[in-house]
């Protein structure tokens, strides 16, 4: 059985998983991530409903999981995605779980617990999301050029108003991003993203901290 699960957003083939096993092998170690099973949940209230009313496996009744890691974006309000997790959390019949004080850390105070941590892209303190780190860490030999290219998109919406007006900060950032990769190949944009983010970057260090806490 897997020692750790990682829930996040991503579909079952989606950015969000992918994206985490590559740092995970390129900051920690492929033996690490053999100890991994990642379980992709769809939307962020996807997400709440499980752990809500999911997590009753055999593995999690009888401790077969040692680490349950809660990885999904902030959003507009990291404080209040936090609440939101563990309400969700704590309202699960099975009461298995070491609940977190805060962001960023891996609760192991009961041993017969499993052990739950929470982290909150991008960096559990700002409002943001994965795109919010991978627009920091993309690799492209025309990088800045293409980055001008999308920020004048954006400025030619803003001067002209058009769909703006409820953009929020992260939305923007999601827009940015996806937009850069949205050529050359729109139909492969998830593969897209692989090939075009650094995984070495320090950005991510962050979170590759906090996933190596399951062995501290």
């Amino acid at each position: 059985m897997s020692k750790t699960i990682i829930i996040t957003e991503s579909s079952k083939d989606g950015v969000d998983k992918r994206l985490l096993s590559g740092l995970i092998k390129c900051k920690i170690s492929d033996s690490f991530l053999n100890l991994v099973e990642f379980n992709p949940s769809g939307s962020i209230s996807d997400v709440l409903k499980k752990l809500e009313t999911g997590l009753r496996e055999r593995k999690f009744i009888n401790r077969n999981v040692e680490n349950l890691l809660i990885i999904v974006d902030a959003d507009e309000n990291p404080e209040n995605r936090f609440k939101e997790l563990k309400k969700s959390l704590s309202k699960n019949s099975n009461k298995n779980f070491n609940l977190p004080d805060k962001l960023n850390e891996v609760n192991k105070e009961d041993s017969k617990k499993i052990n739950v941590g929470i982290f909150l892209f991008p960096d559990c303190e700002n409002k943001g999301s994965l795109e919010t780190l991978c627009l920091e860490a993309l690799k492209h030999d025309k990088r800045e050029e293409k980055l001008d290219c999308v920020k004048k998109y954006f400025d030619c919406l803003e001067s002209k108003k058009i769909e703006t007006n409820k953009a929020t900060e992260n939305n923007k950032s999601k827009s940015k991003f996806r937009v850069f990769m949205a050529t050359p190949d729109p139909d492969c944009y998830v593969d897209s993203i692989i090939d075009y983010i650094d995984l070495e970057s320090n950005v991510f260090n962050k979170v590759a901290d906090f996933i190596k806490k399951v062995d501290e």
